[in-house]
């Protein structure tokens, strides 16, 4: 719930001073120049900023969840080889 306010927060803040500069600049990418809101350019640079951070989180979480399910797998090897141990004795 708190990262979700705090989340809430940081949006606010990002529309607010988006809004406070919406004046019109030229934007020169590799094949040309356009006019464009300040605002325009800002939203999209923090959308970029978070769908890059999105795609590092999920990068991350694939590897963690190959990593637990191959401790998984290796408890229950494990946990096979204490049953065989102790169906011996």
């Amino acid at each position: 719930m708190i990262v979700t306010i705090i989340l809430l927060l940081i949006l606010l803040f990002i529309v607010i001073f988006s809004v406070q500069n919406s004046q019109v600049v030229v934007f020169s990418y590799l094949i040309g120049k356009a006019n464009i809101s300040l605002a325009v350019i800002i939203i999209s640079s923090v959308l970029m900023g978070a769908l890059l951070v999105a795609i590092i989180d999920i990068k991350r979480r694939v590897q963690l969840l190959k990593e637990i399910n191959k401790q998984k797998a290796y408890i229950r090897d494990l946990e096979n080889q204490l049953i065989n141990q102790n169906s011996e004795v």
